[in-house]
C-alpha cells in the first residue's frame, strides 16, 4: 500500500506538476517513514516544497518524467524487487 501511495504521488507530480504531501502522510500513517521518504525525495532533488504551502510539493530540478517508482521508493539499481508485503514480514522478524 505504501508503494502504491508513492506511485500515486509520483504520477500526480508527472501529470499535474504538483503533489499532495498531506495525502502521502495520511496514507503512510507513519511519521518516521514519511520523513524518510521526504528526505530521500528532497536529497535527490526530485521535489521541492512549495513556497505557499508546506503540504504541497513541486517537481524539483532533478525530477524527470522517466523517474521510476522503484527509484522513487529508494530501491537501489540492479537489486531485485522484493514485494512490499515481504519487506514488512522481514521487518517484523527482525523486531521479534
Amino acid at each position: 500500500m505504501r508503494t502504491a501511495a508513492a506511485a500515486a504521488f509520483l504520477e500526480e507530480l508527472k501529470s499535474k506538476r504538483v503533489g499532495d504531501l498531506n495525502g502521502v502522510l495520511v496514507t503512510f500513517n507513519d511519521g518516521s517513514l514519511c520523513r524518510e521518504a521526504l528526505s530521500h525525495w528532497l536529497l535527490n532533488q526530485w521535489i521541492v516544497i512549495a513556497p505557499h504551502s508546506p503540504l504541497t510539493a513541486l517537481p524539483g530540478p532533478g525530477f524527470t518524467r522517466d523517474l521510476t517508482v522503484r527509484q522513487f521508493c529508494g530501491e537501489p539499481a540492479g537489486e531485485p524487487a522484493i514485494p512490499f508485503e515481504e519487506r514488512e514480514d522481514e521487518n517484523r522478524d527482525e523486531d521479534s
